[in-house]
């Protein structure tokens, strides 16, 4: 009999720590808000990663990137306005002052292919920085108008970051 209420205790405290659930981590959202253009026909887009950039322990800036994610890509038409989903997926609670996305991008102008070169850049400001917390879920938009944000320099297209825009909002 002893035995029997051992087995039925310990089951009854393994049903007990399994129905406890920990709070869902914040949610990330990422989304491009693309402008139709009057220069390009279409557009490859890739993000290969997303760098989530807050402070550090020691007073600088720090990082993380979003887990199990393994990037994202689609090849899109440019002649209307079109917002994509590039992902949604958990992250920990932190401080976010802003984002790196990772960017590989070639546009086509007739049945001319263009790389446009995406220099690194460490930080890309939120308008305020955020603190997330667990059990909320965050949009990031990022805003890229493909006529205003890429130049050439030389013989090079490139990416200029000042013309992209980045909002964020707790949904």
């Amino acid at each position: 009999m002893n035995s029997k209420i051992k087995l039925a205790f310990f089951f009854s405290l393994l049903l007990f720590i399994s129905s406890c659930e920990k709070p869902k981590s914040p949610q990330f959202i990422l989304l491009l808000d693309i402008i139709g253009s009057g220069k390009y026909s279409n557009a490859s887009i890739s993000v290969s990663d997303l760098q989530i950039i807050s402070p550090s322990d020691e007073g600088g800036l720090g990082g993380s990137h979003i887990q199990h994610w393994d990037g994202w890509e689609d090849r899109i038409s440019l002649q209307s306005d079109t917002t994509l989903l590039v992902l949604d997926k958990p992250h920990w609670e932190l401080e976010v002052l802003g984002v790196t996305p990772y960017f590989n991008i070639k546009l086509f102008e007739d049945a001319k292919r263009i790389d446009v070169c995406a220099p690194y850049i460490e930080l890309f400001a939120l308008p305020q920085p955020i603190k997330t917390r667990n059990e909320a879920t965050y949009e990031f938009r990022i805003k890229l108008d493909f006529d205003k944000a890429v130049y050439l320099d030389g013989t090079q297209y490139k990416l200029d970051w000042s013309k992209l825009e980045v909002q964020v909002k707790e949904l």
